[in-house]
């Protein structure tokens, strides 16, 4: 499987691959602004940072690594490797199928609703269907 490379400012950071299992692979540039609230004041802050994160579809398991801190005026270069030596990730969790169930499940909804459809659930040893 294909790896990613980051680099920041001209410096390399970090590689990050499946290790040639097969699955998603995701590089995501972050900002975000929020408020801090210290006693009675509240301050805003900005933070940056670039996360990595997949499922591993061989083991079912979701996994992230370490984030990259960045700030205002960083170069970021993404680079798609072939194939590379990469960090290994720093954790790794089951693939919650229930979350990817439920997803599928809402997204039948919507697309019977957006067709007029009506959806008649059932256990499974009665009638269901769609009208």
């Amino acid at each position: 499987m294909s790896s990613i490379s980051v680099s920041v400012n001209g410096t390399h950071r970090q590689t990050v691959s499946l290790s040639g299992n097969c699955g998603v692979l995701s590089c995501i540039l972050n900002f975000m602004n929020h408020s801090i609230v210290n006693g009675d004041r509240e301050d805003v802050t900005d933070e940056y940072h670039v996360a990595f994160g997949g499922i591993d579809s061989t083991t079912s398991e979701c996994v992230d690594w370490p984030k990259l801190e960045i700030r205002v005026g960083d170069r970021i270069e993404i680079e798609i490797l072939e194939a590379s030596v990469s960090c290994p990730p720093e954790s790794r969790r089951g693939h919650r199928t229930s979350v990817s169930d439920f997803s599928r499940k809402e997204y039948i909804r919507s697309m019977a609703t957006e067709y007029g459809w009506k959806i008649i659930e059932g256990d499974s040893g009665s009638e269901s269907g769609v009208k």
